[in-house]
């Protein structure tokens, strides 16, 4: 949700969402960095398969 809404604020204010006197620009890079954190949705979805898996097998 925060990414998708962080992203549509940087559309919207085109060039002046990645200056620094915008909060944009600040909160673009906060959710650029927990994406990173968490890994991101390929890993999810290497944990479902990998449950998926174990699962059919036990």
């Amino acid at each position: 949700m925060v990414i998708s809404v962080t992203n549509k604020a940087m559309e919207l204010m085109g060039s002046y969402g990645y200056i620094c006197d915008y909060h944009v620009e600040k909160r673009w890079r906060d959710v650029k960095e927990v994406q990173l954190w968490l890994g991101g949705a390929q890993f999810g979805r290497f944990d479902v398969v990998r449950g998926y898996y174990l699962y059919r097998t036990a």
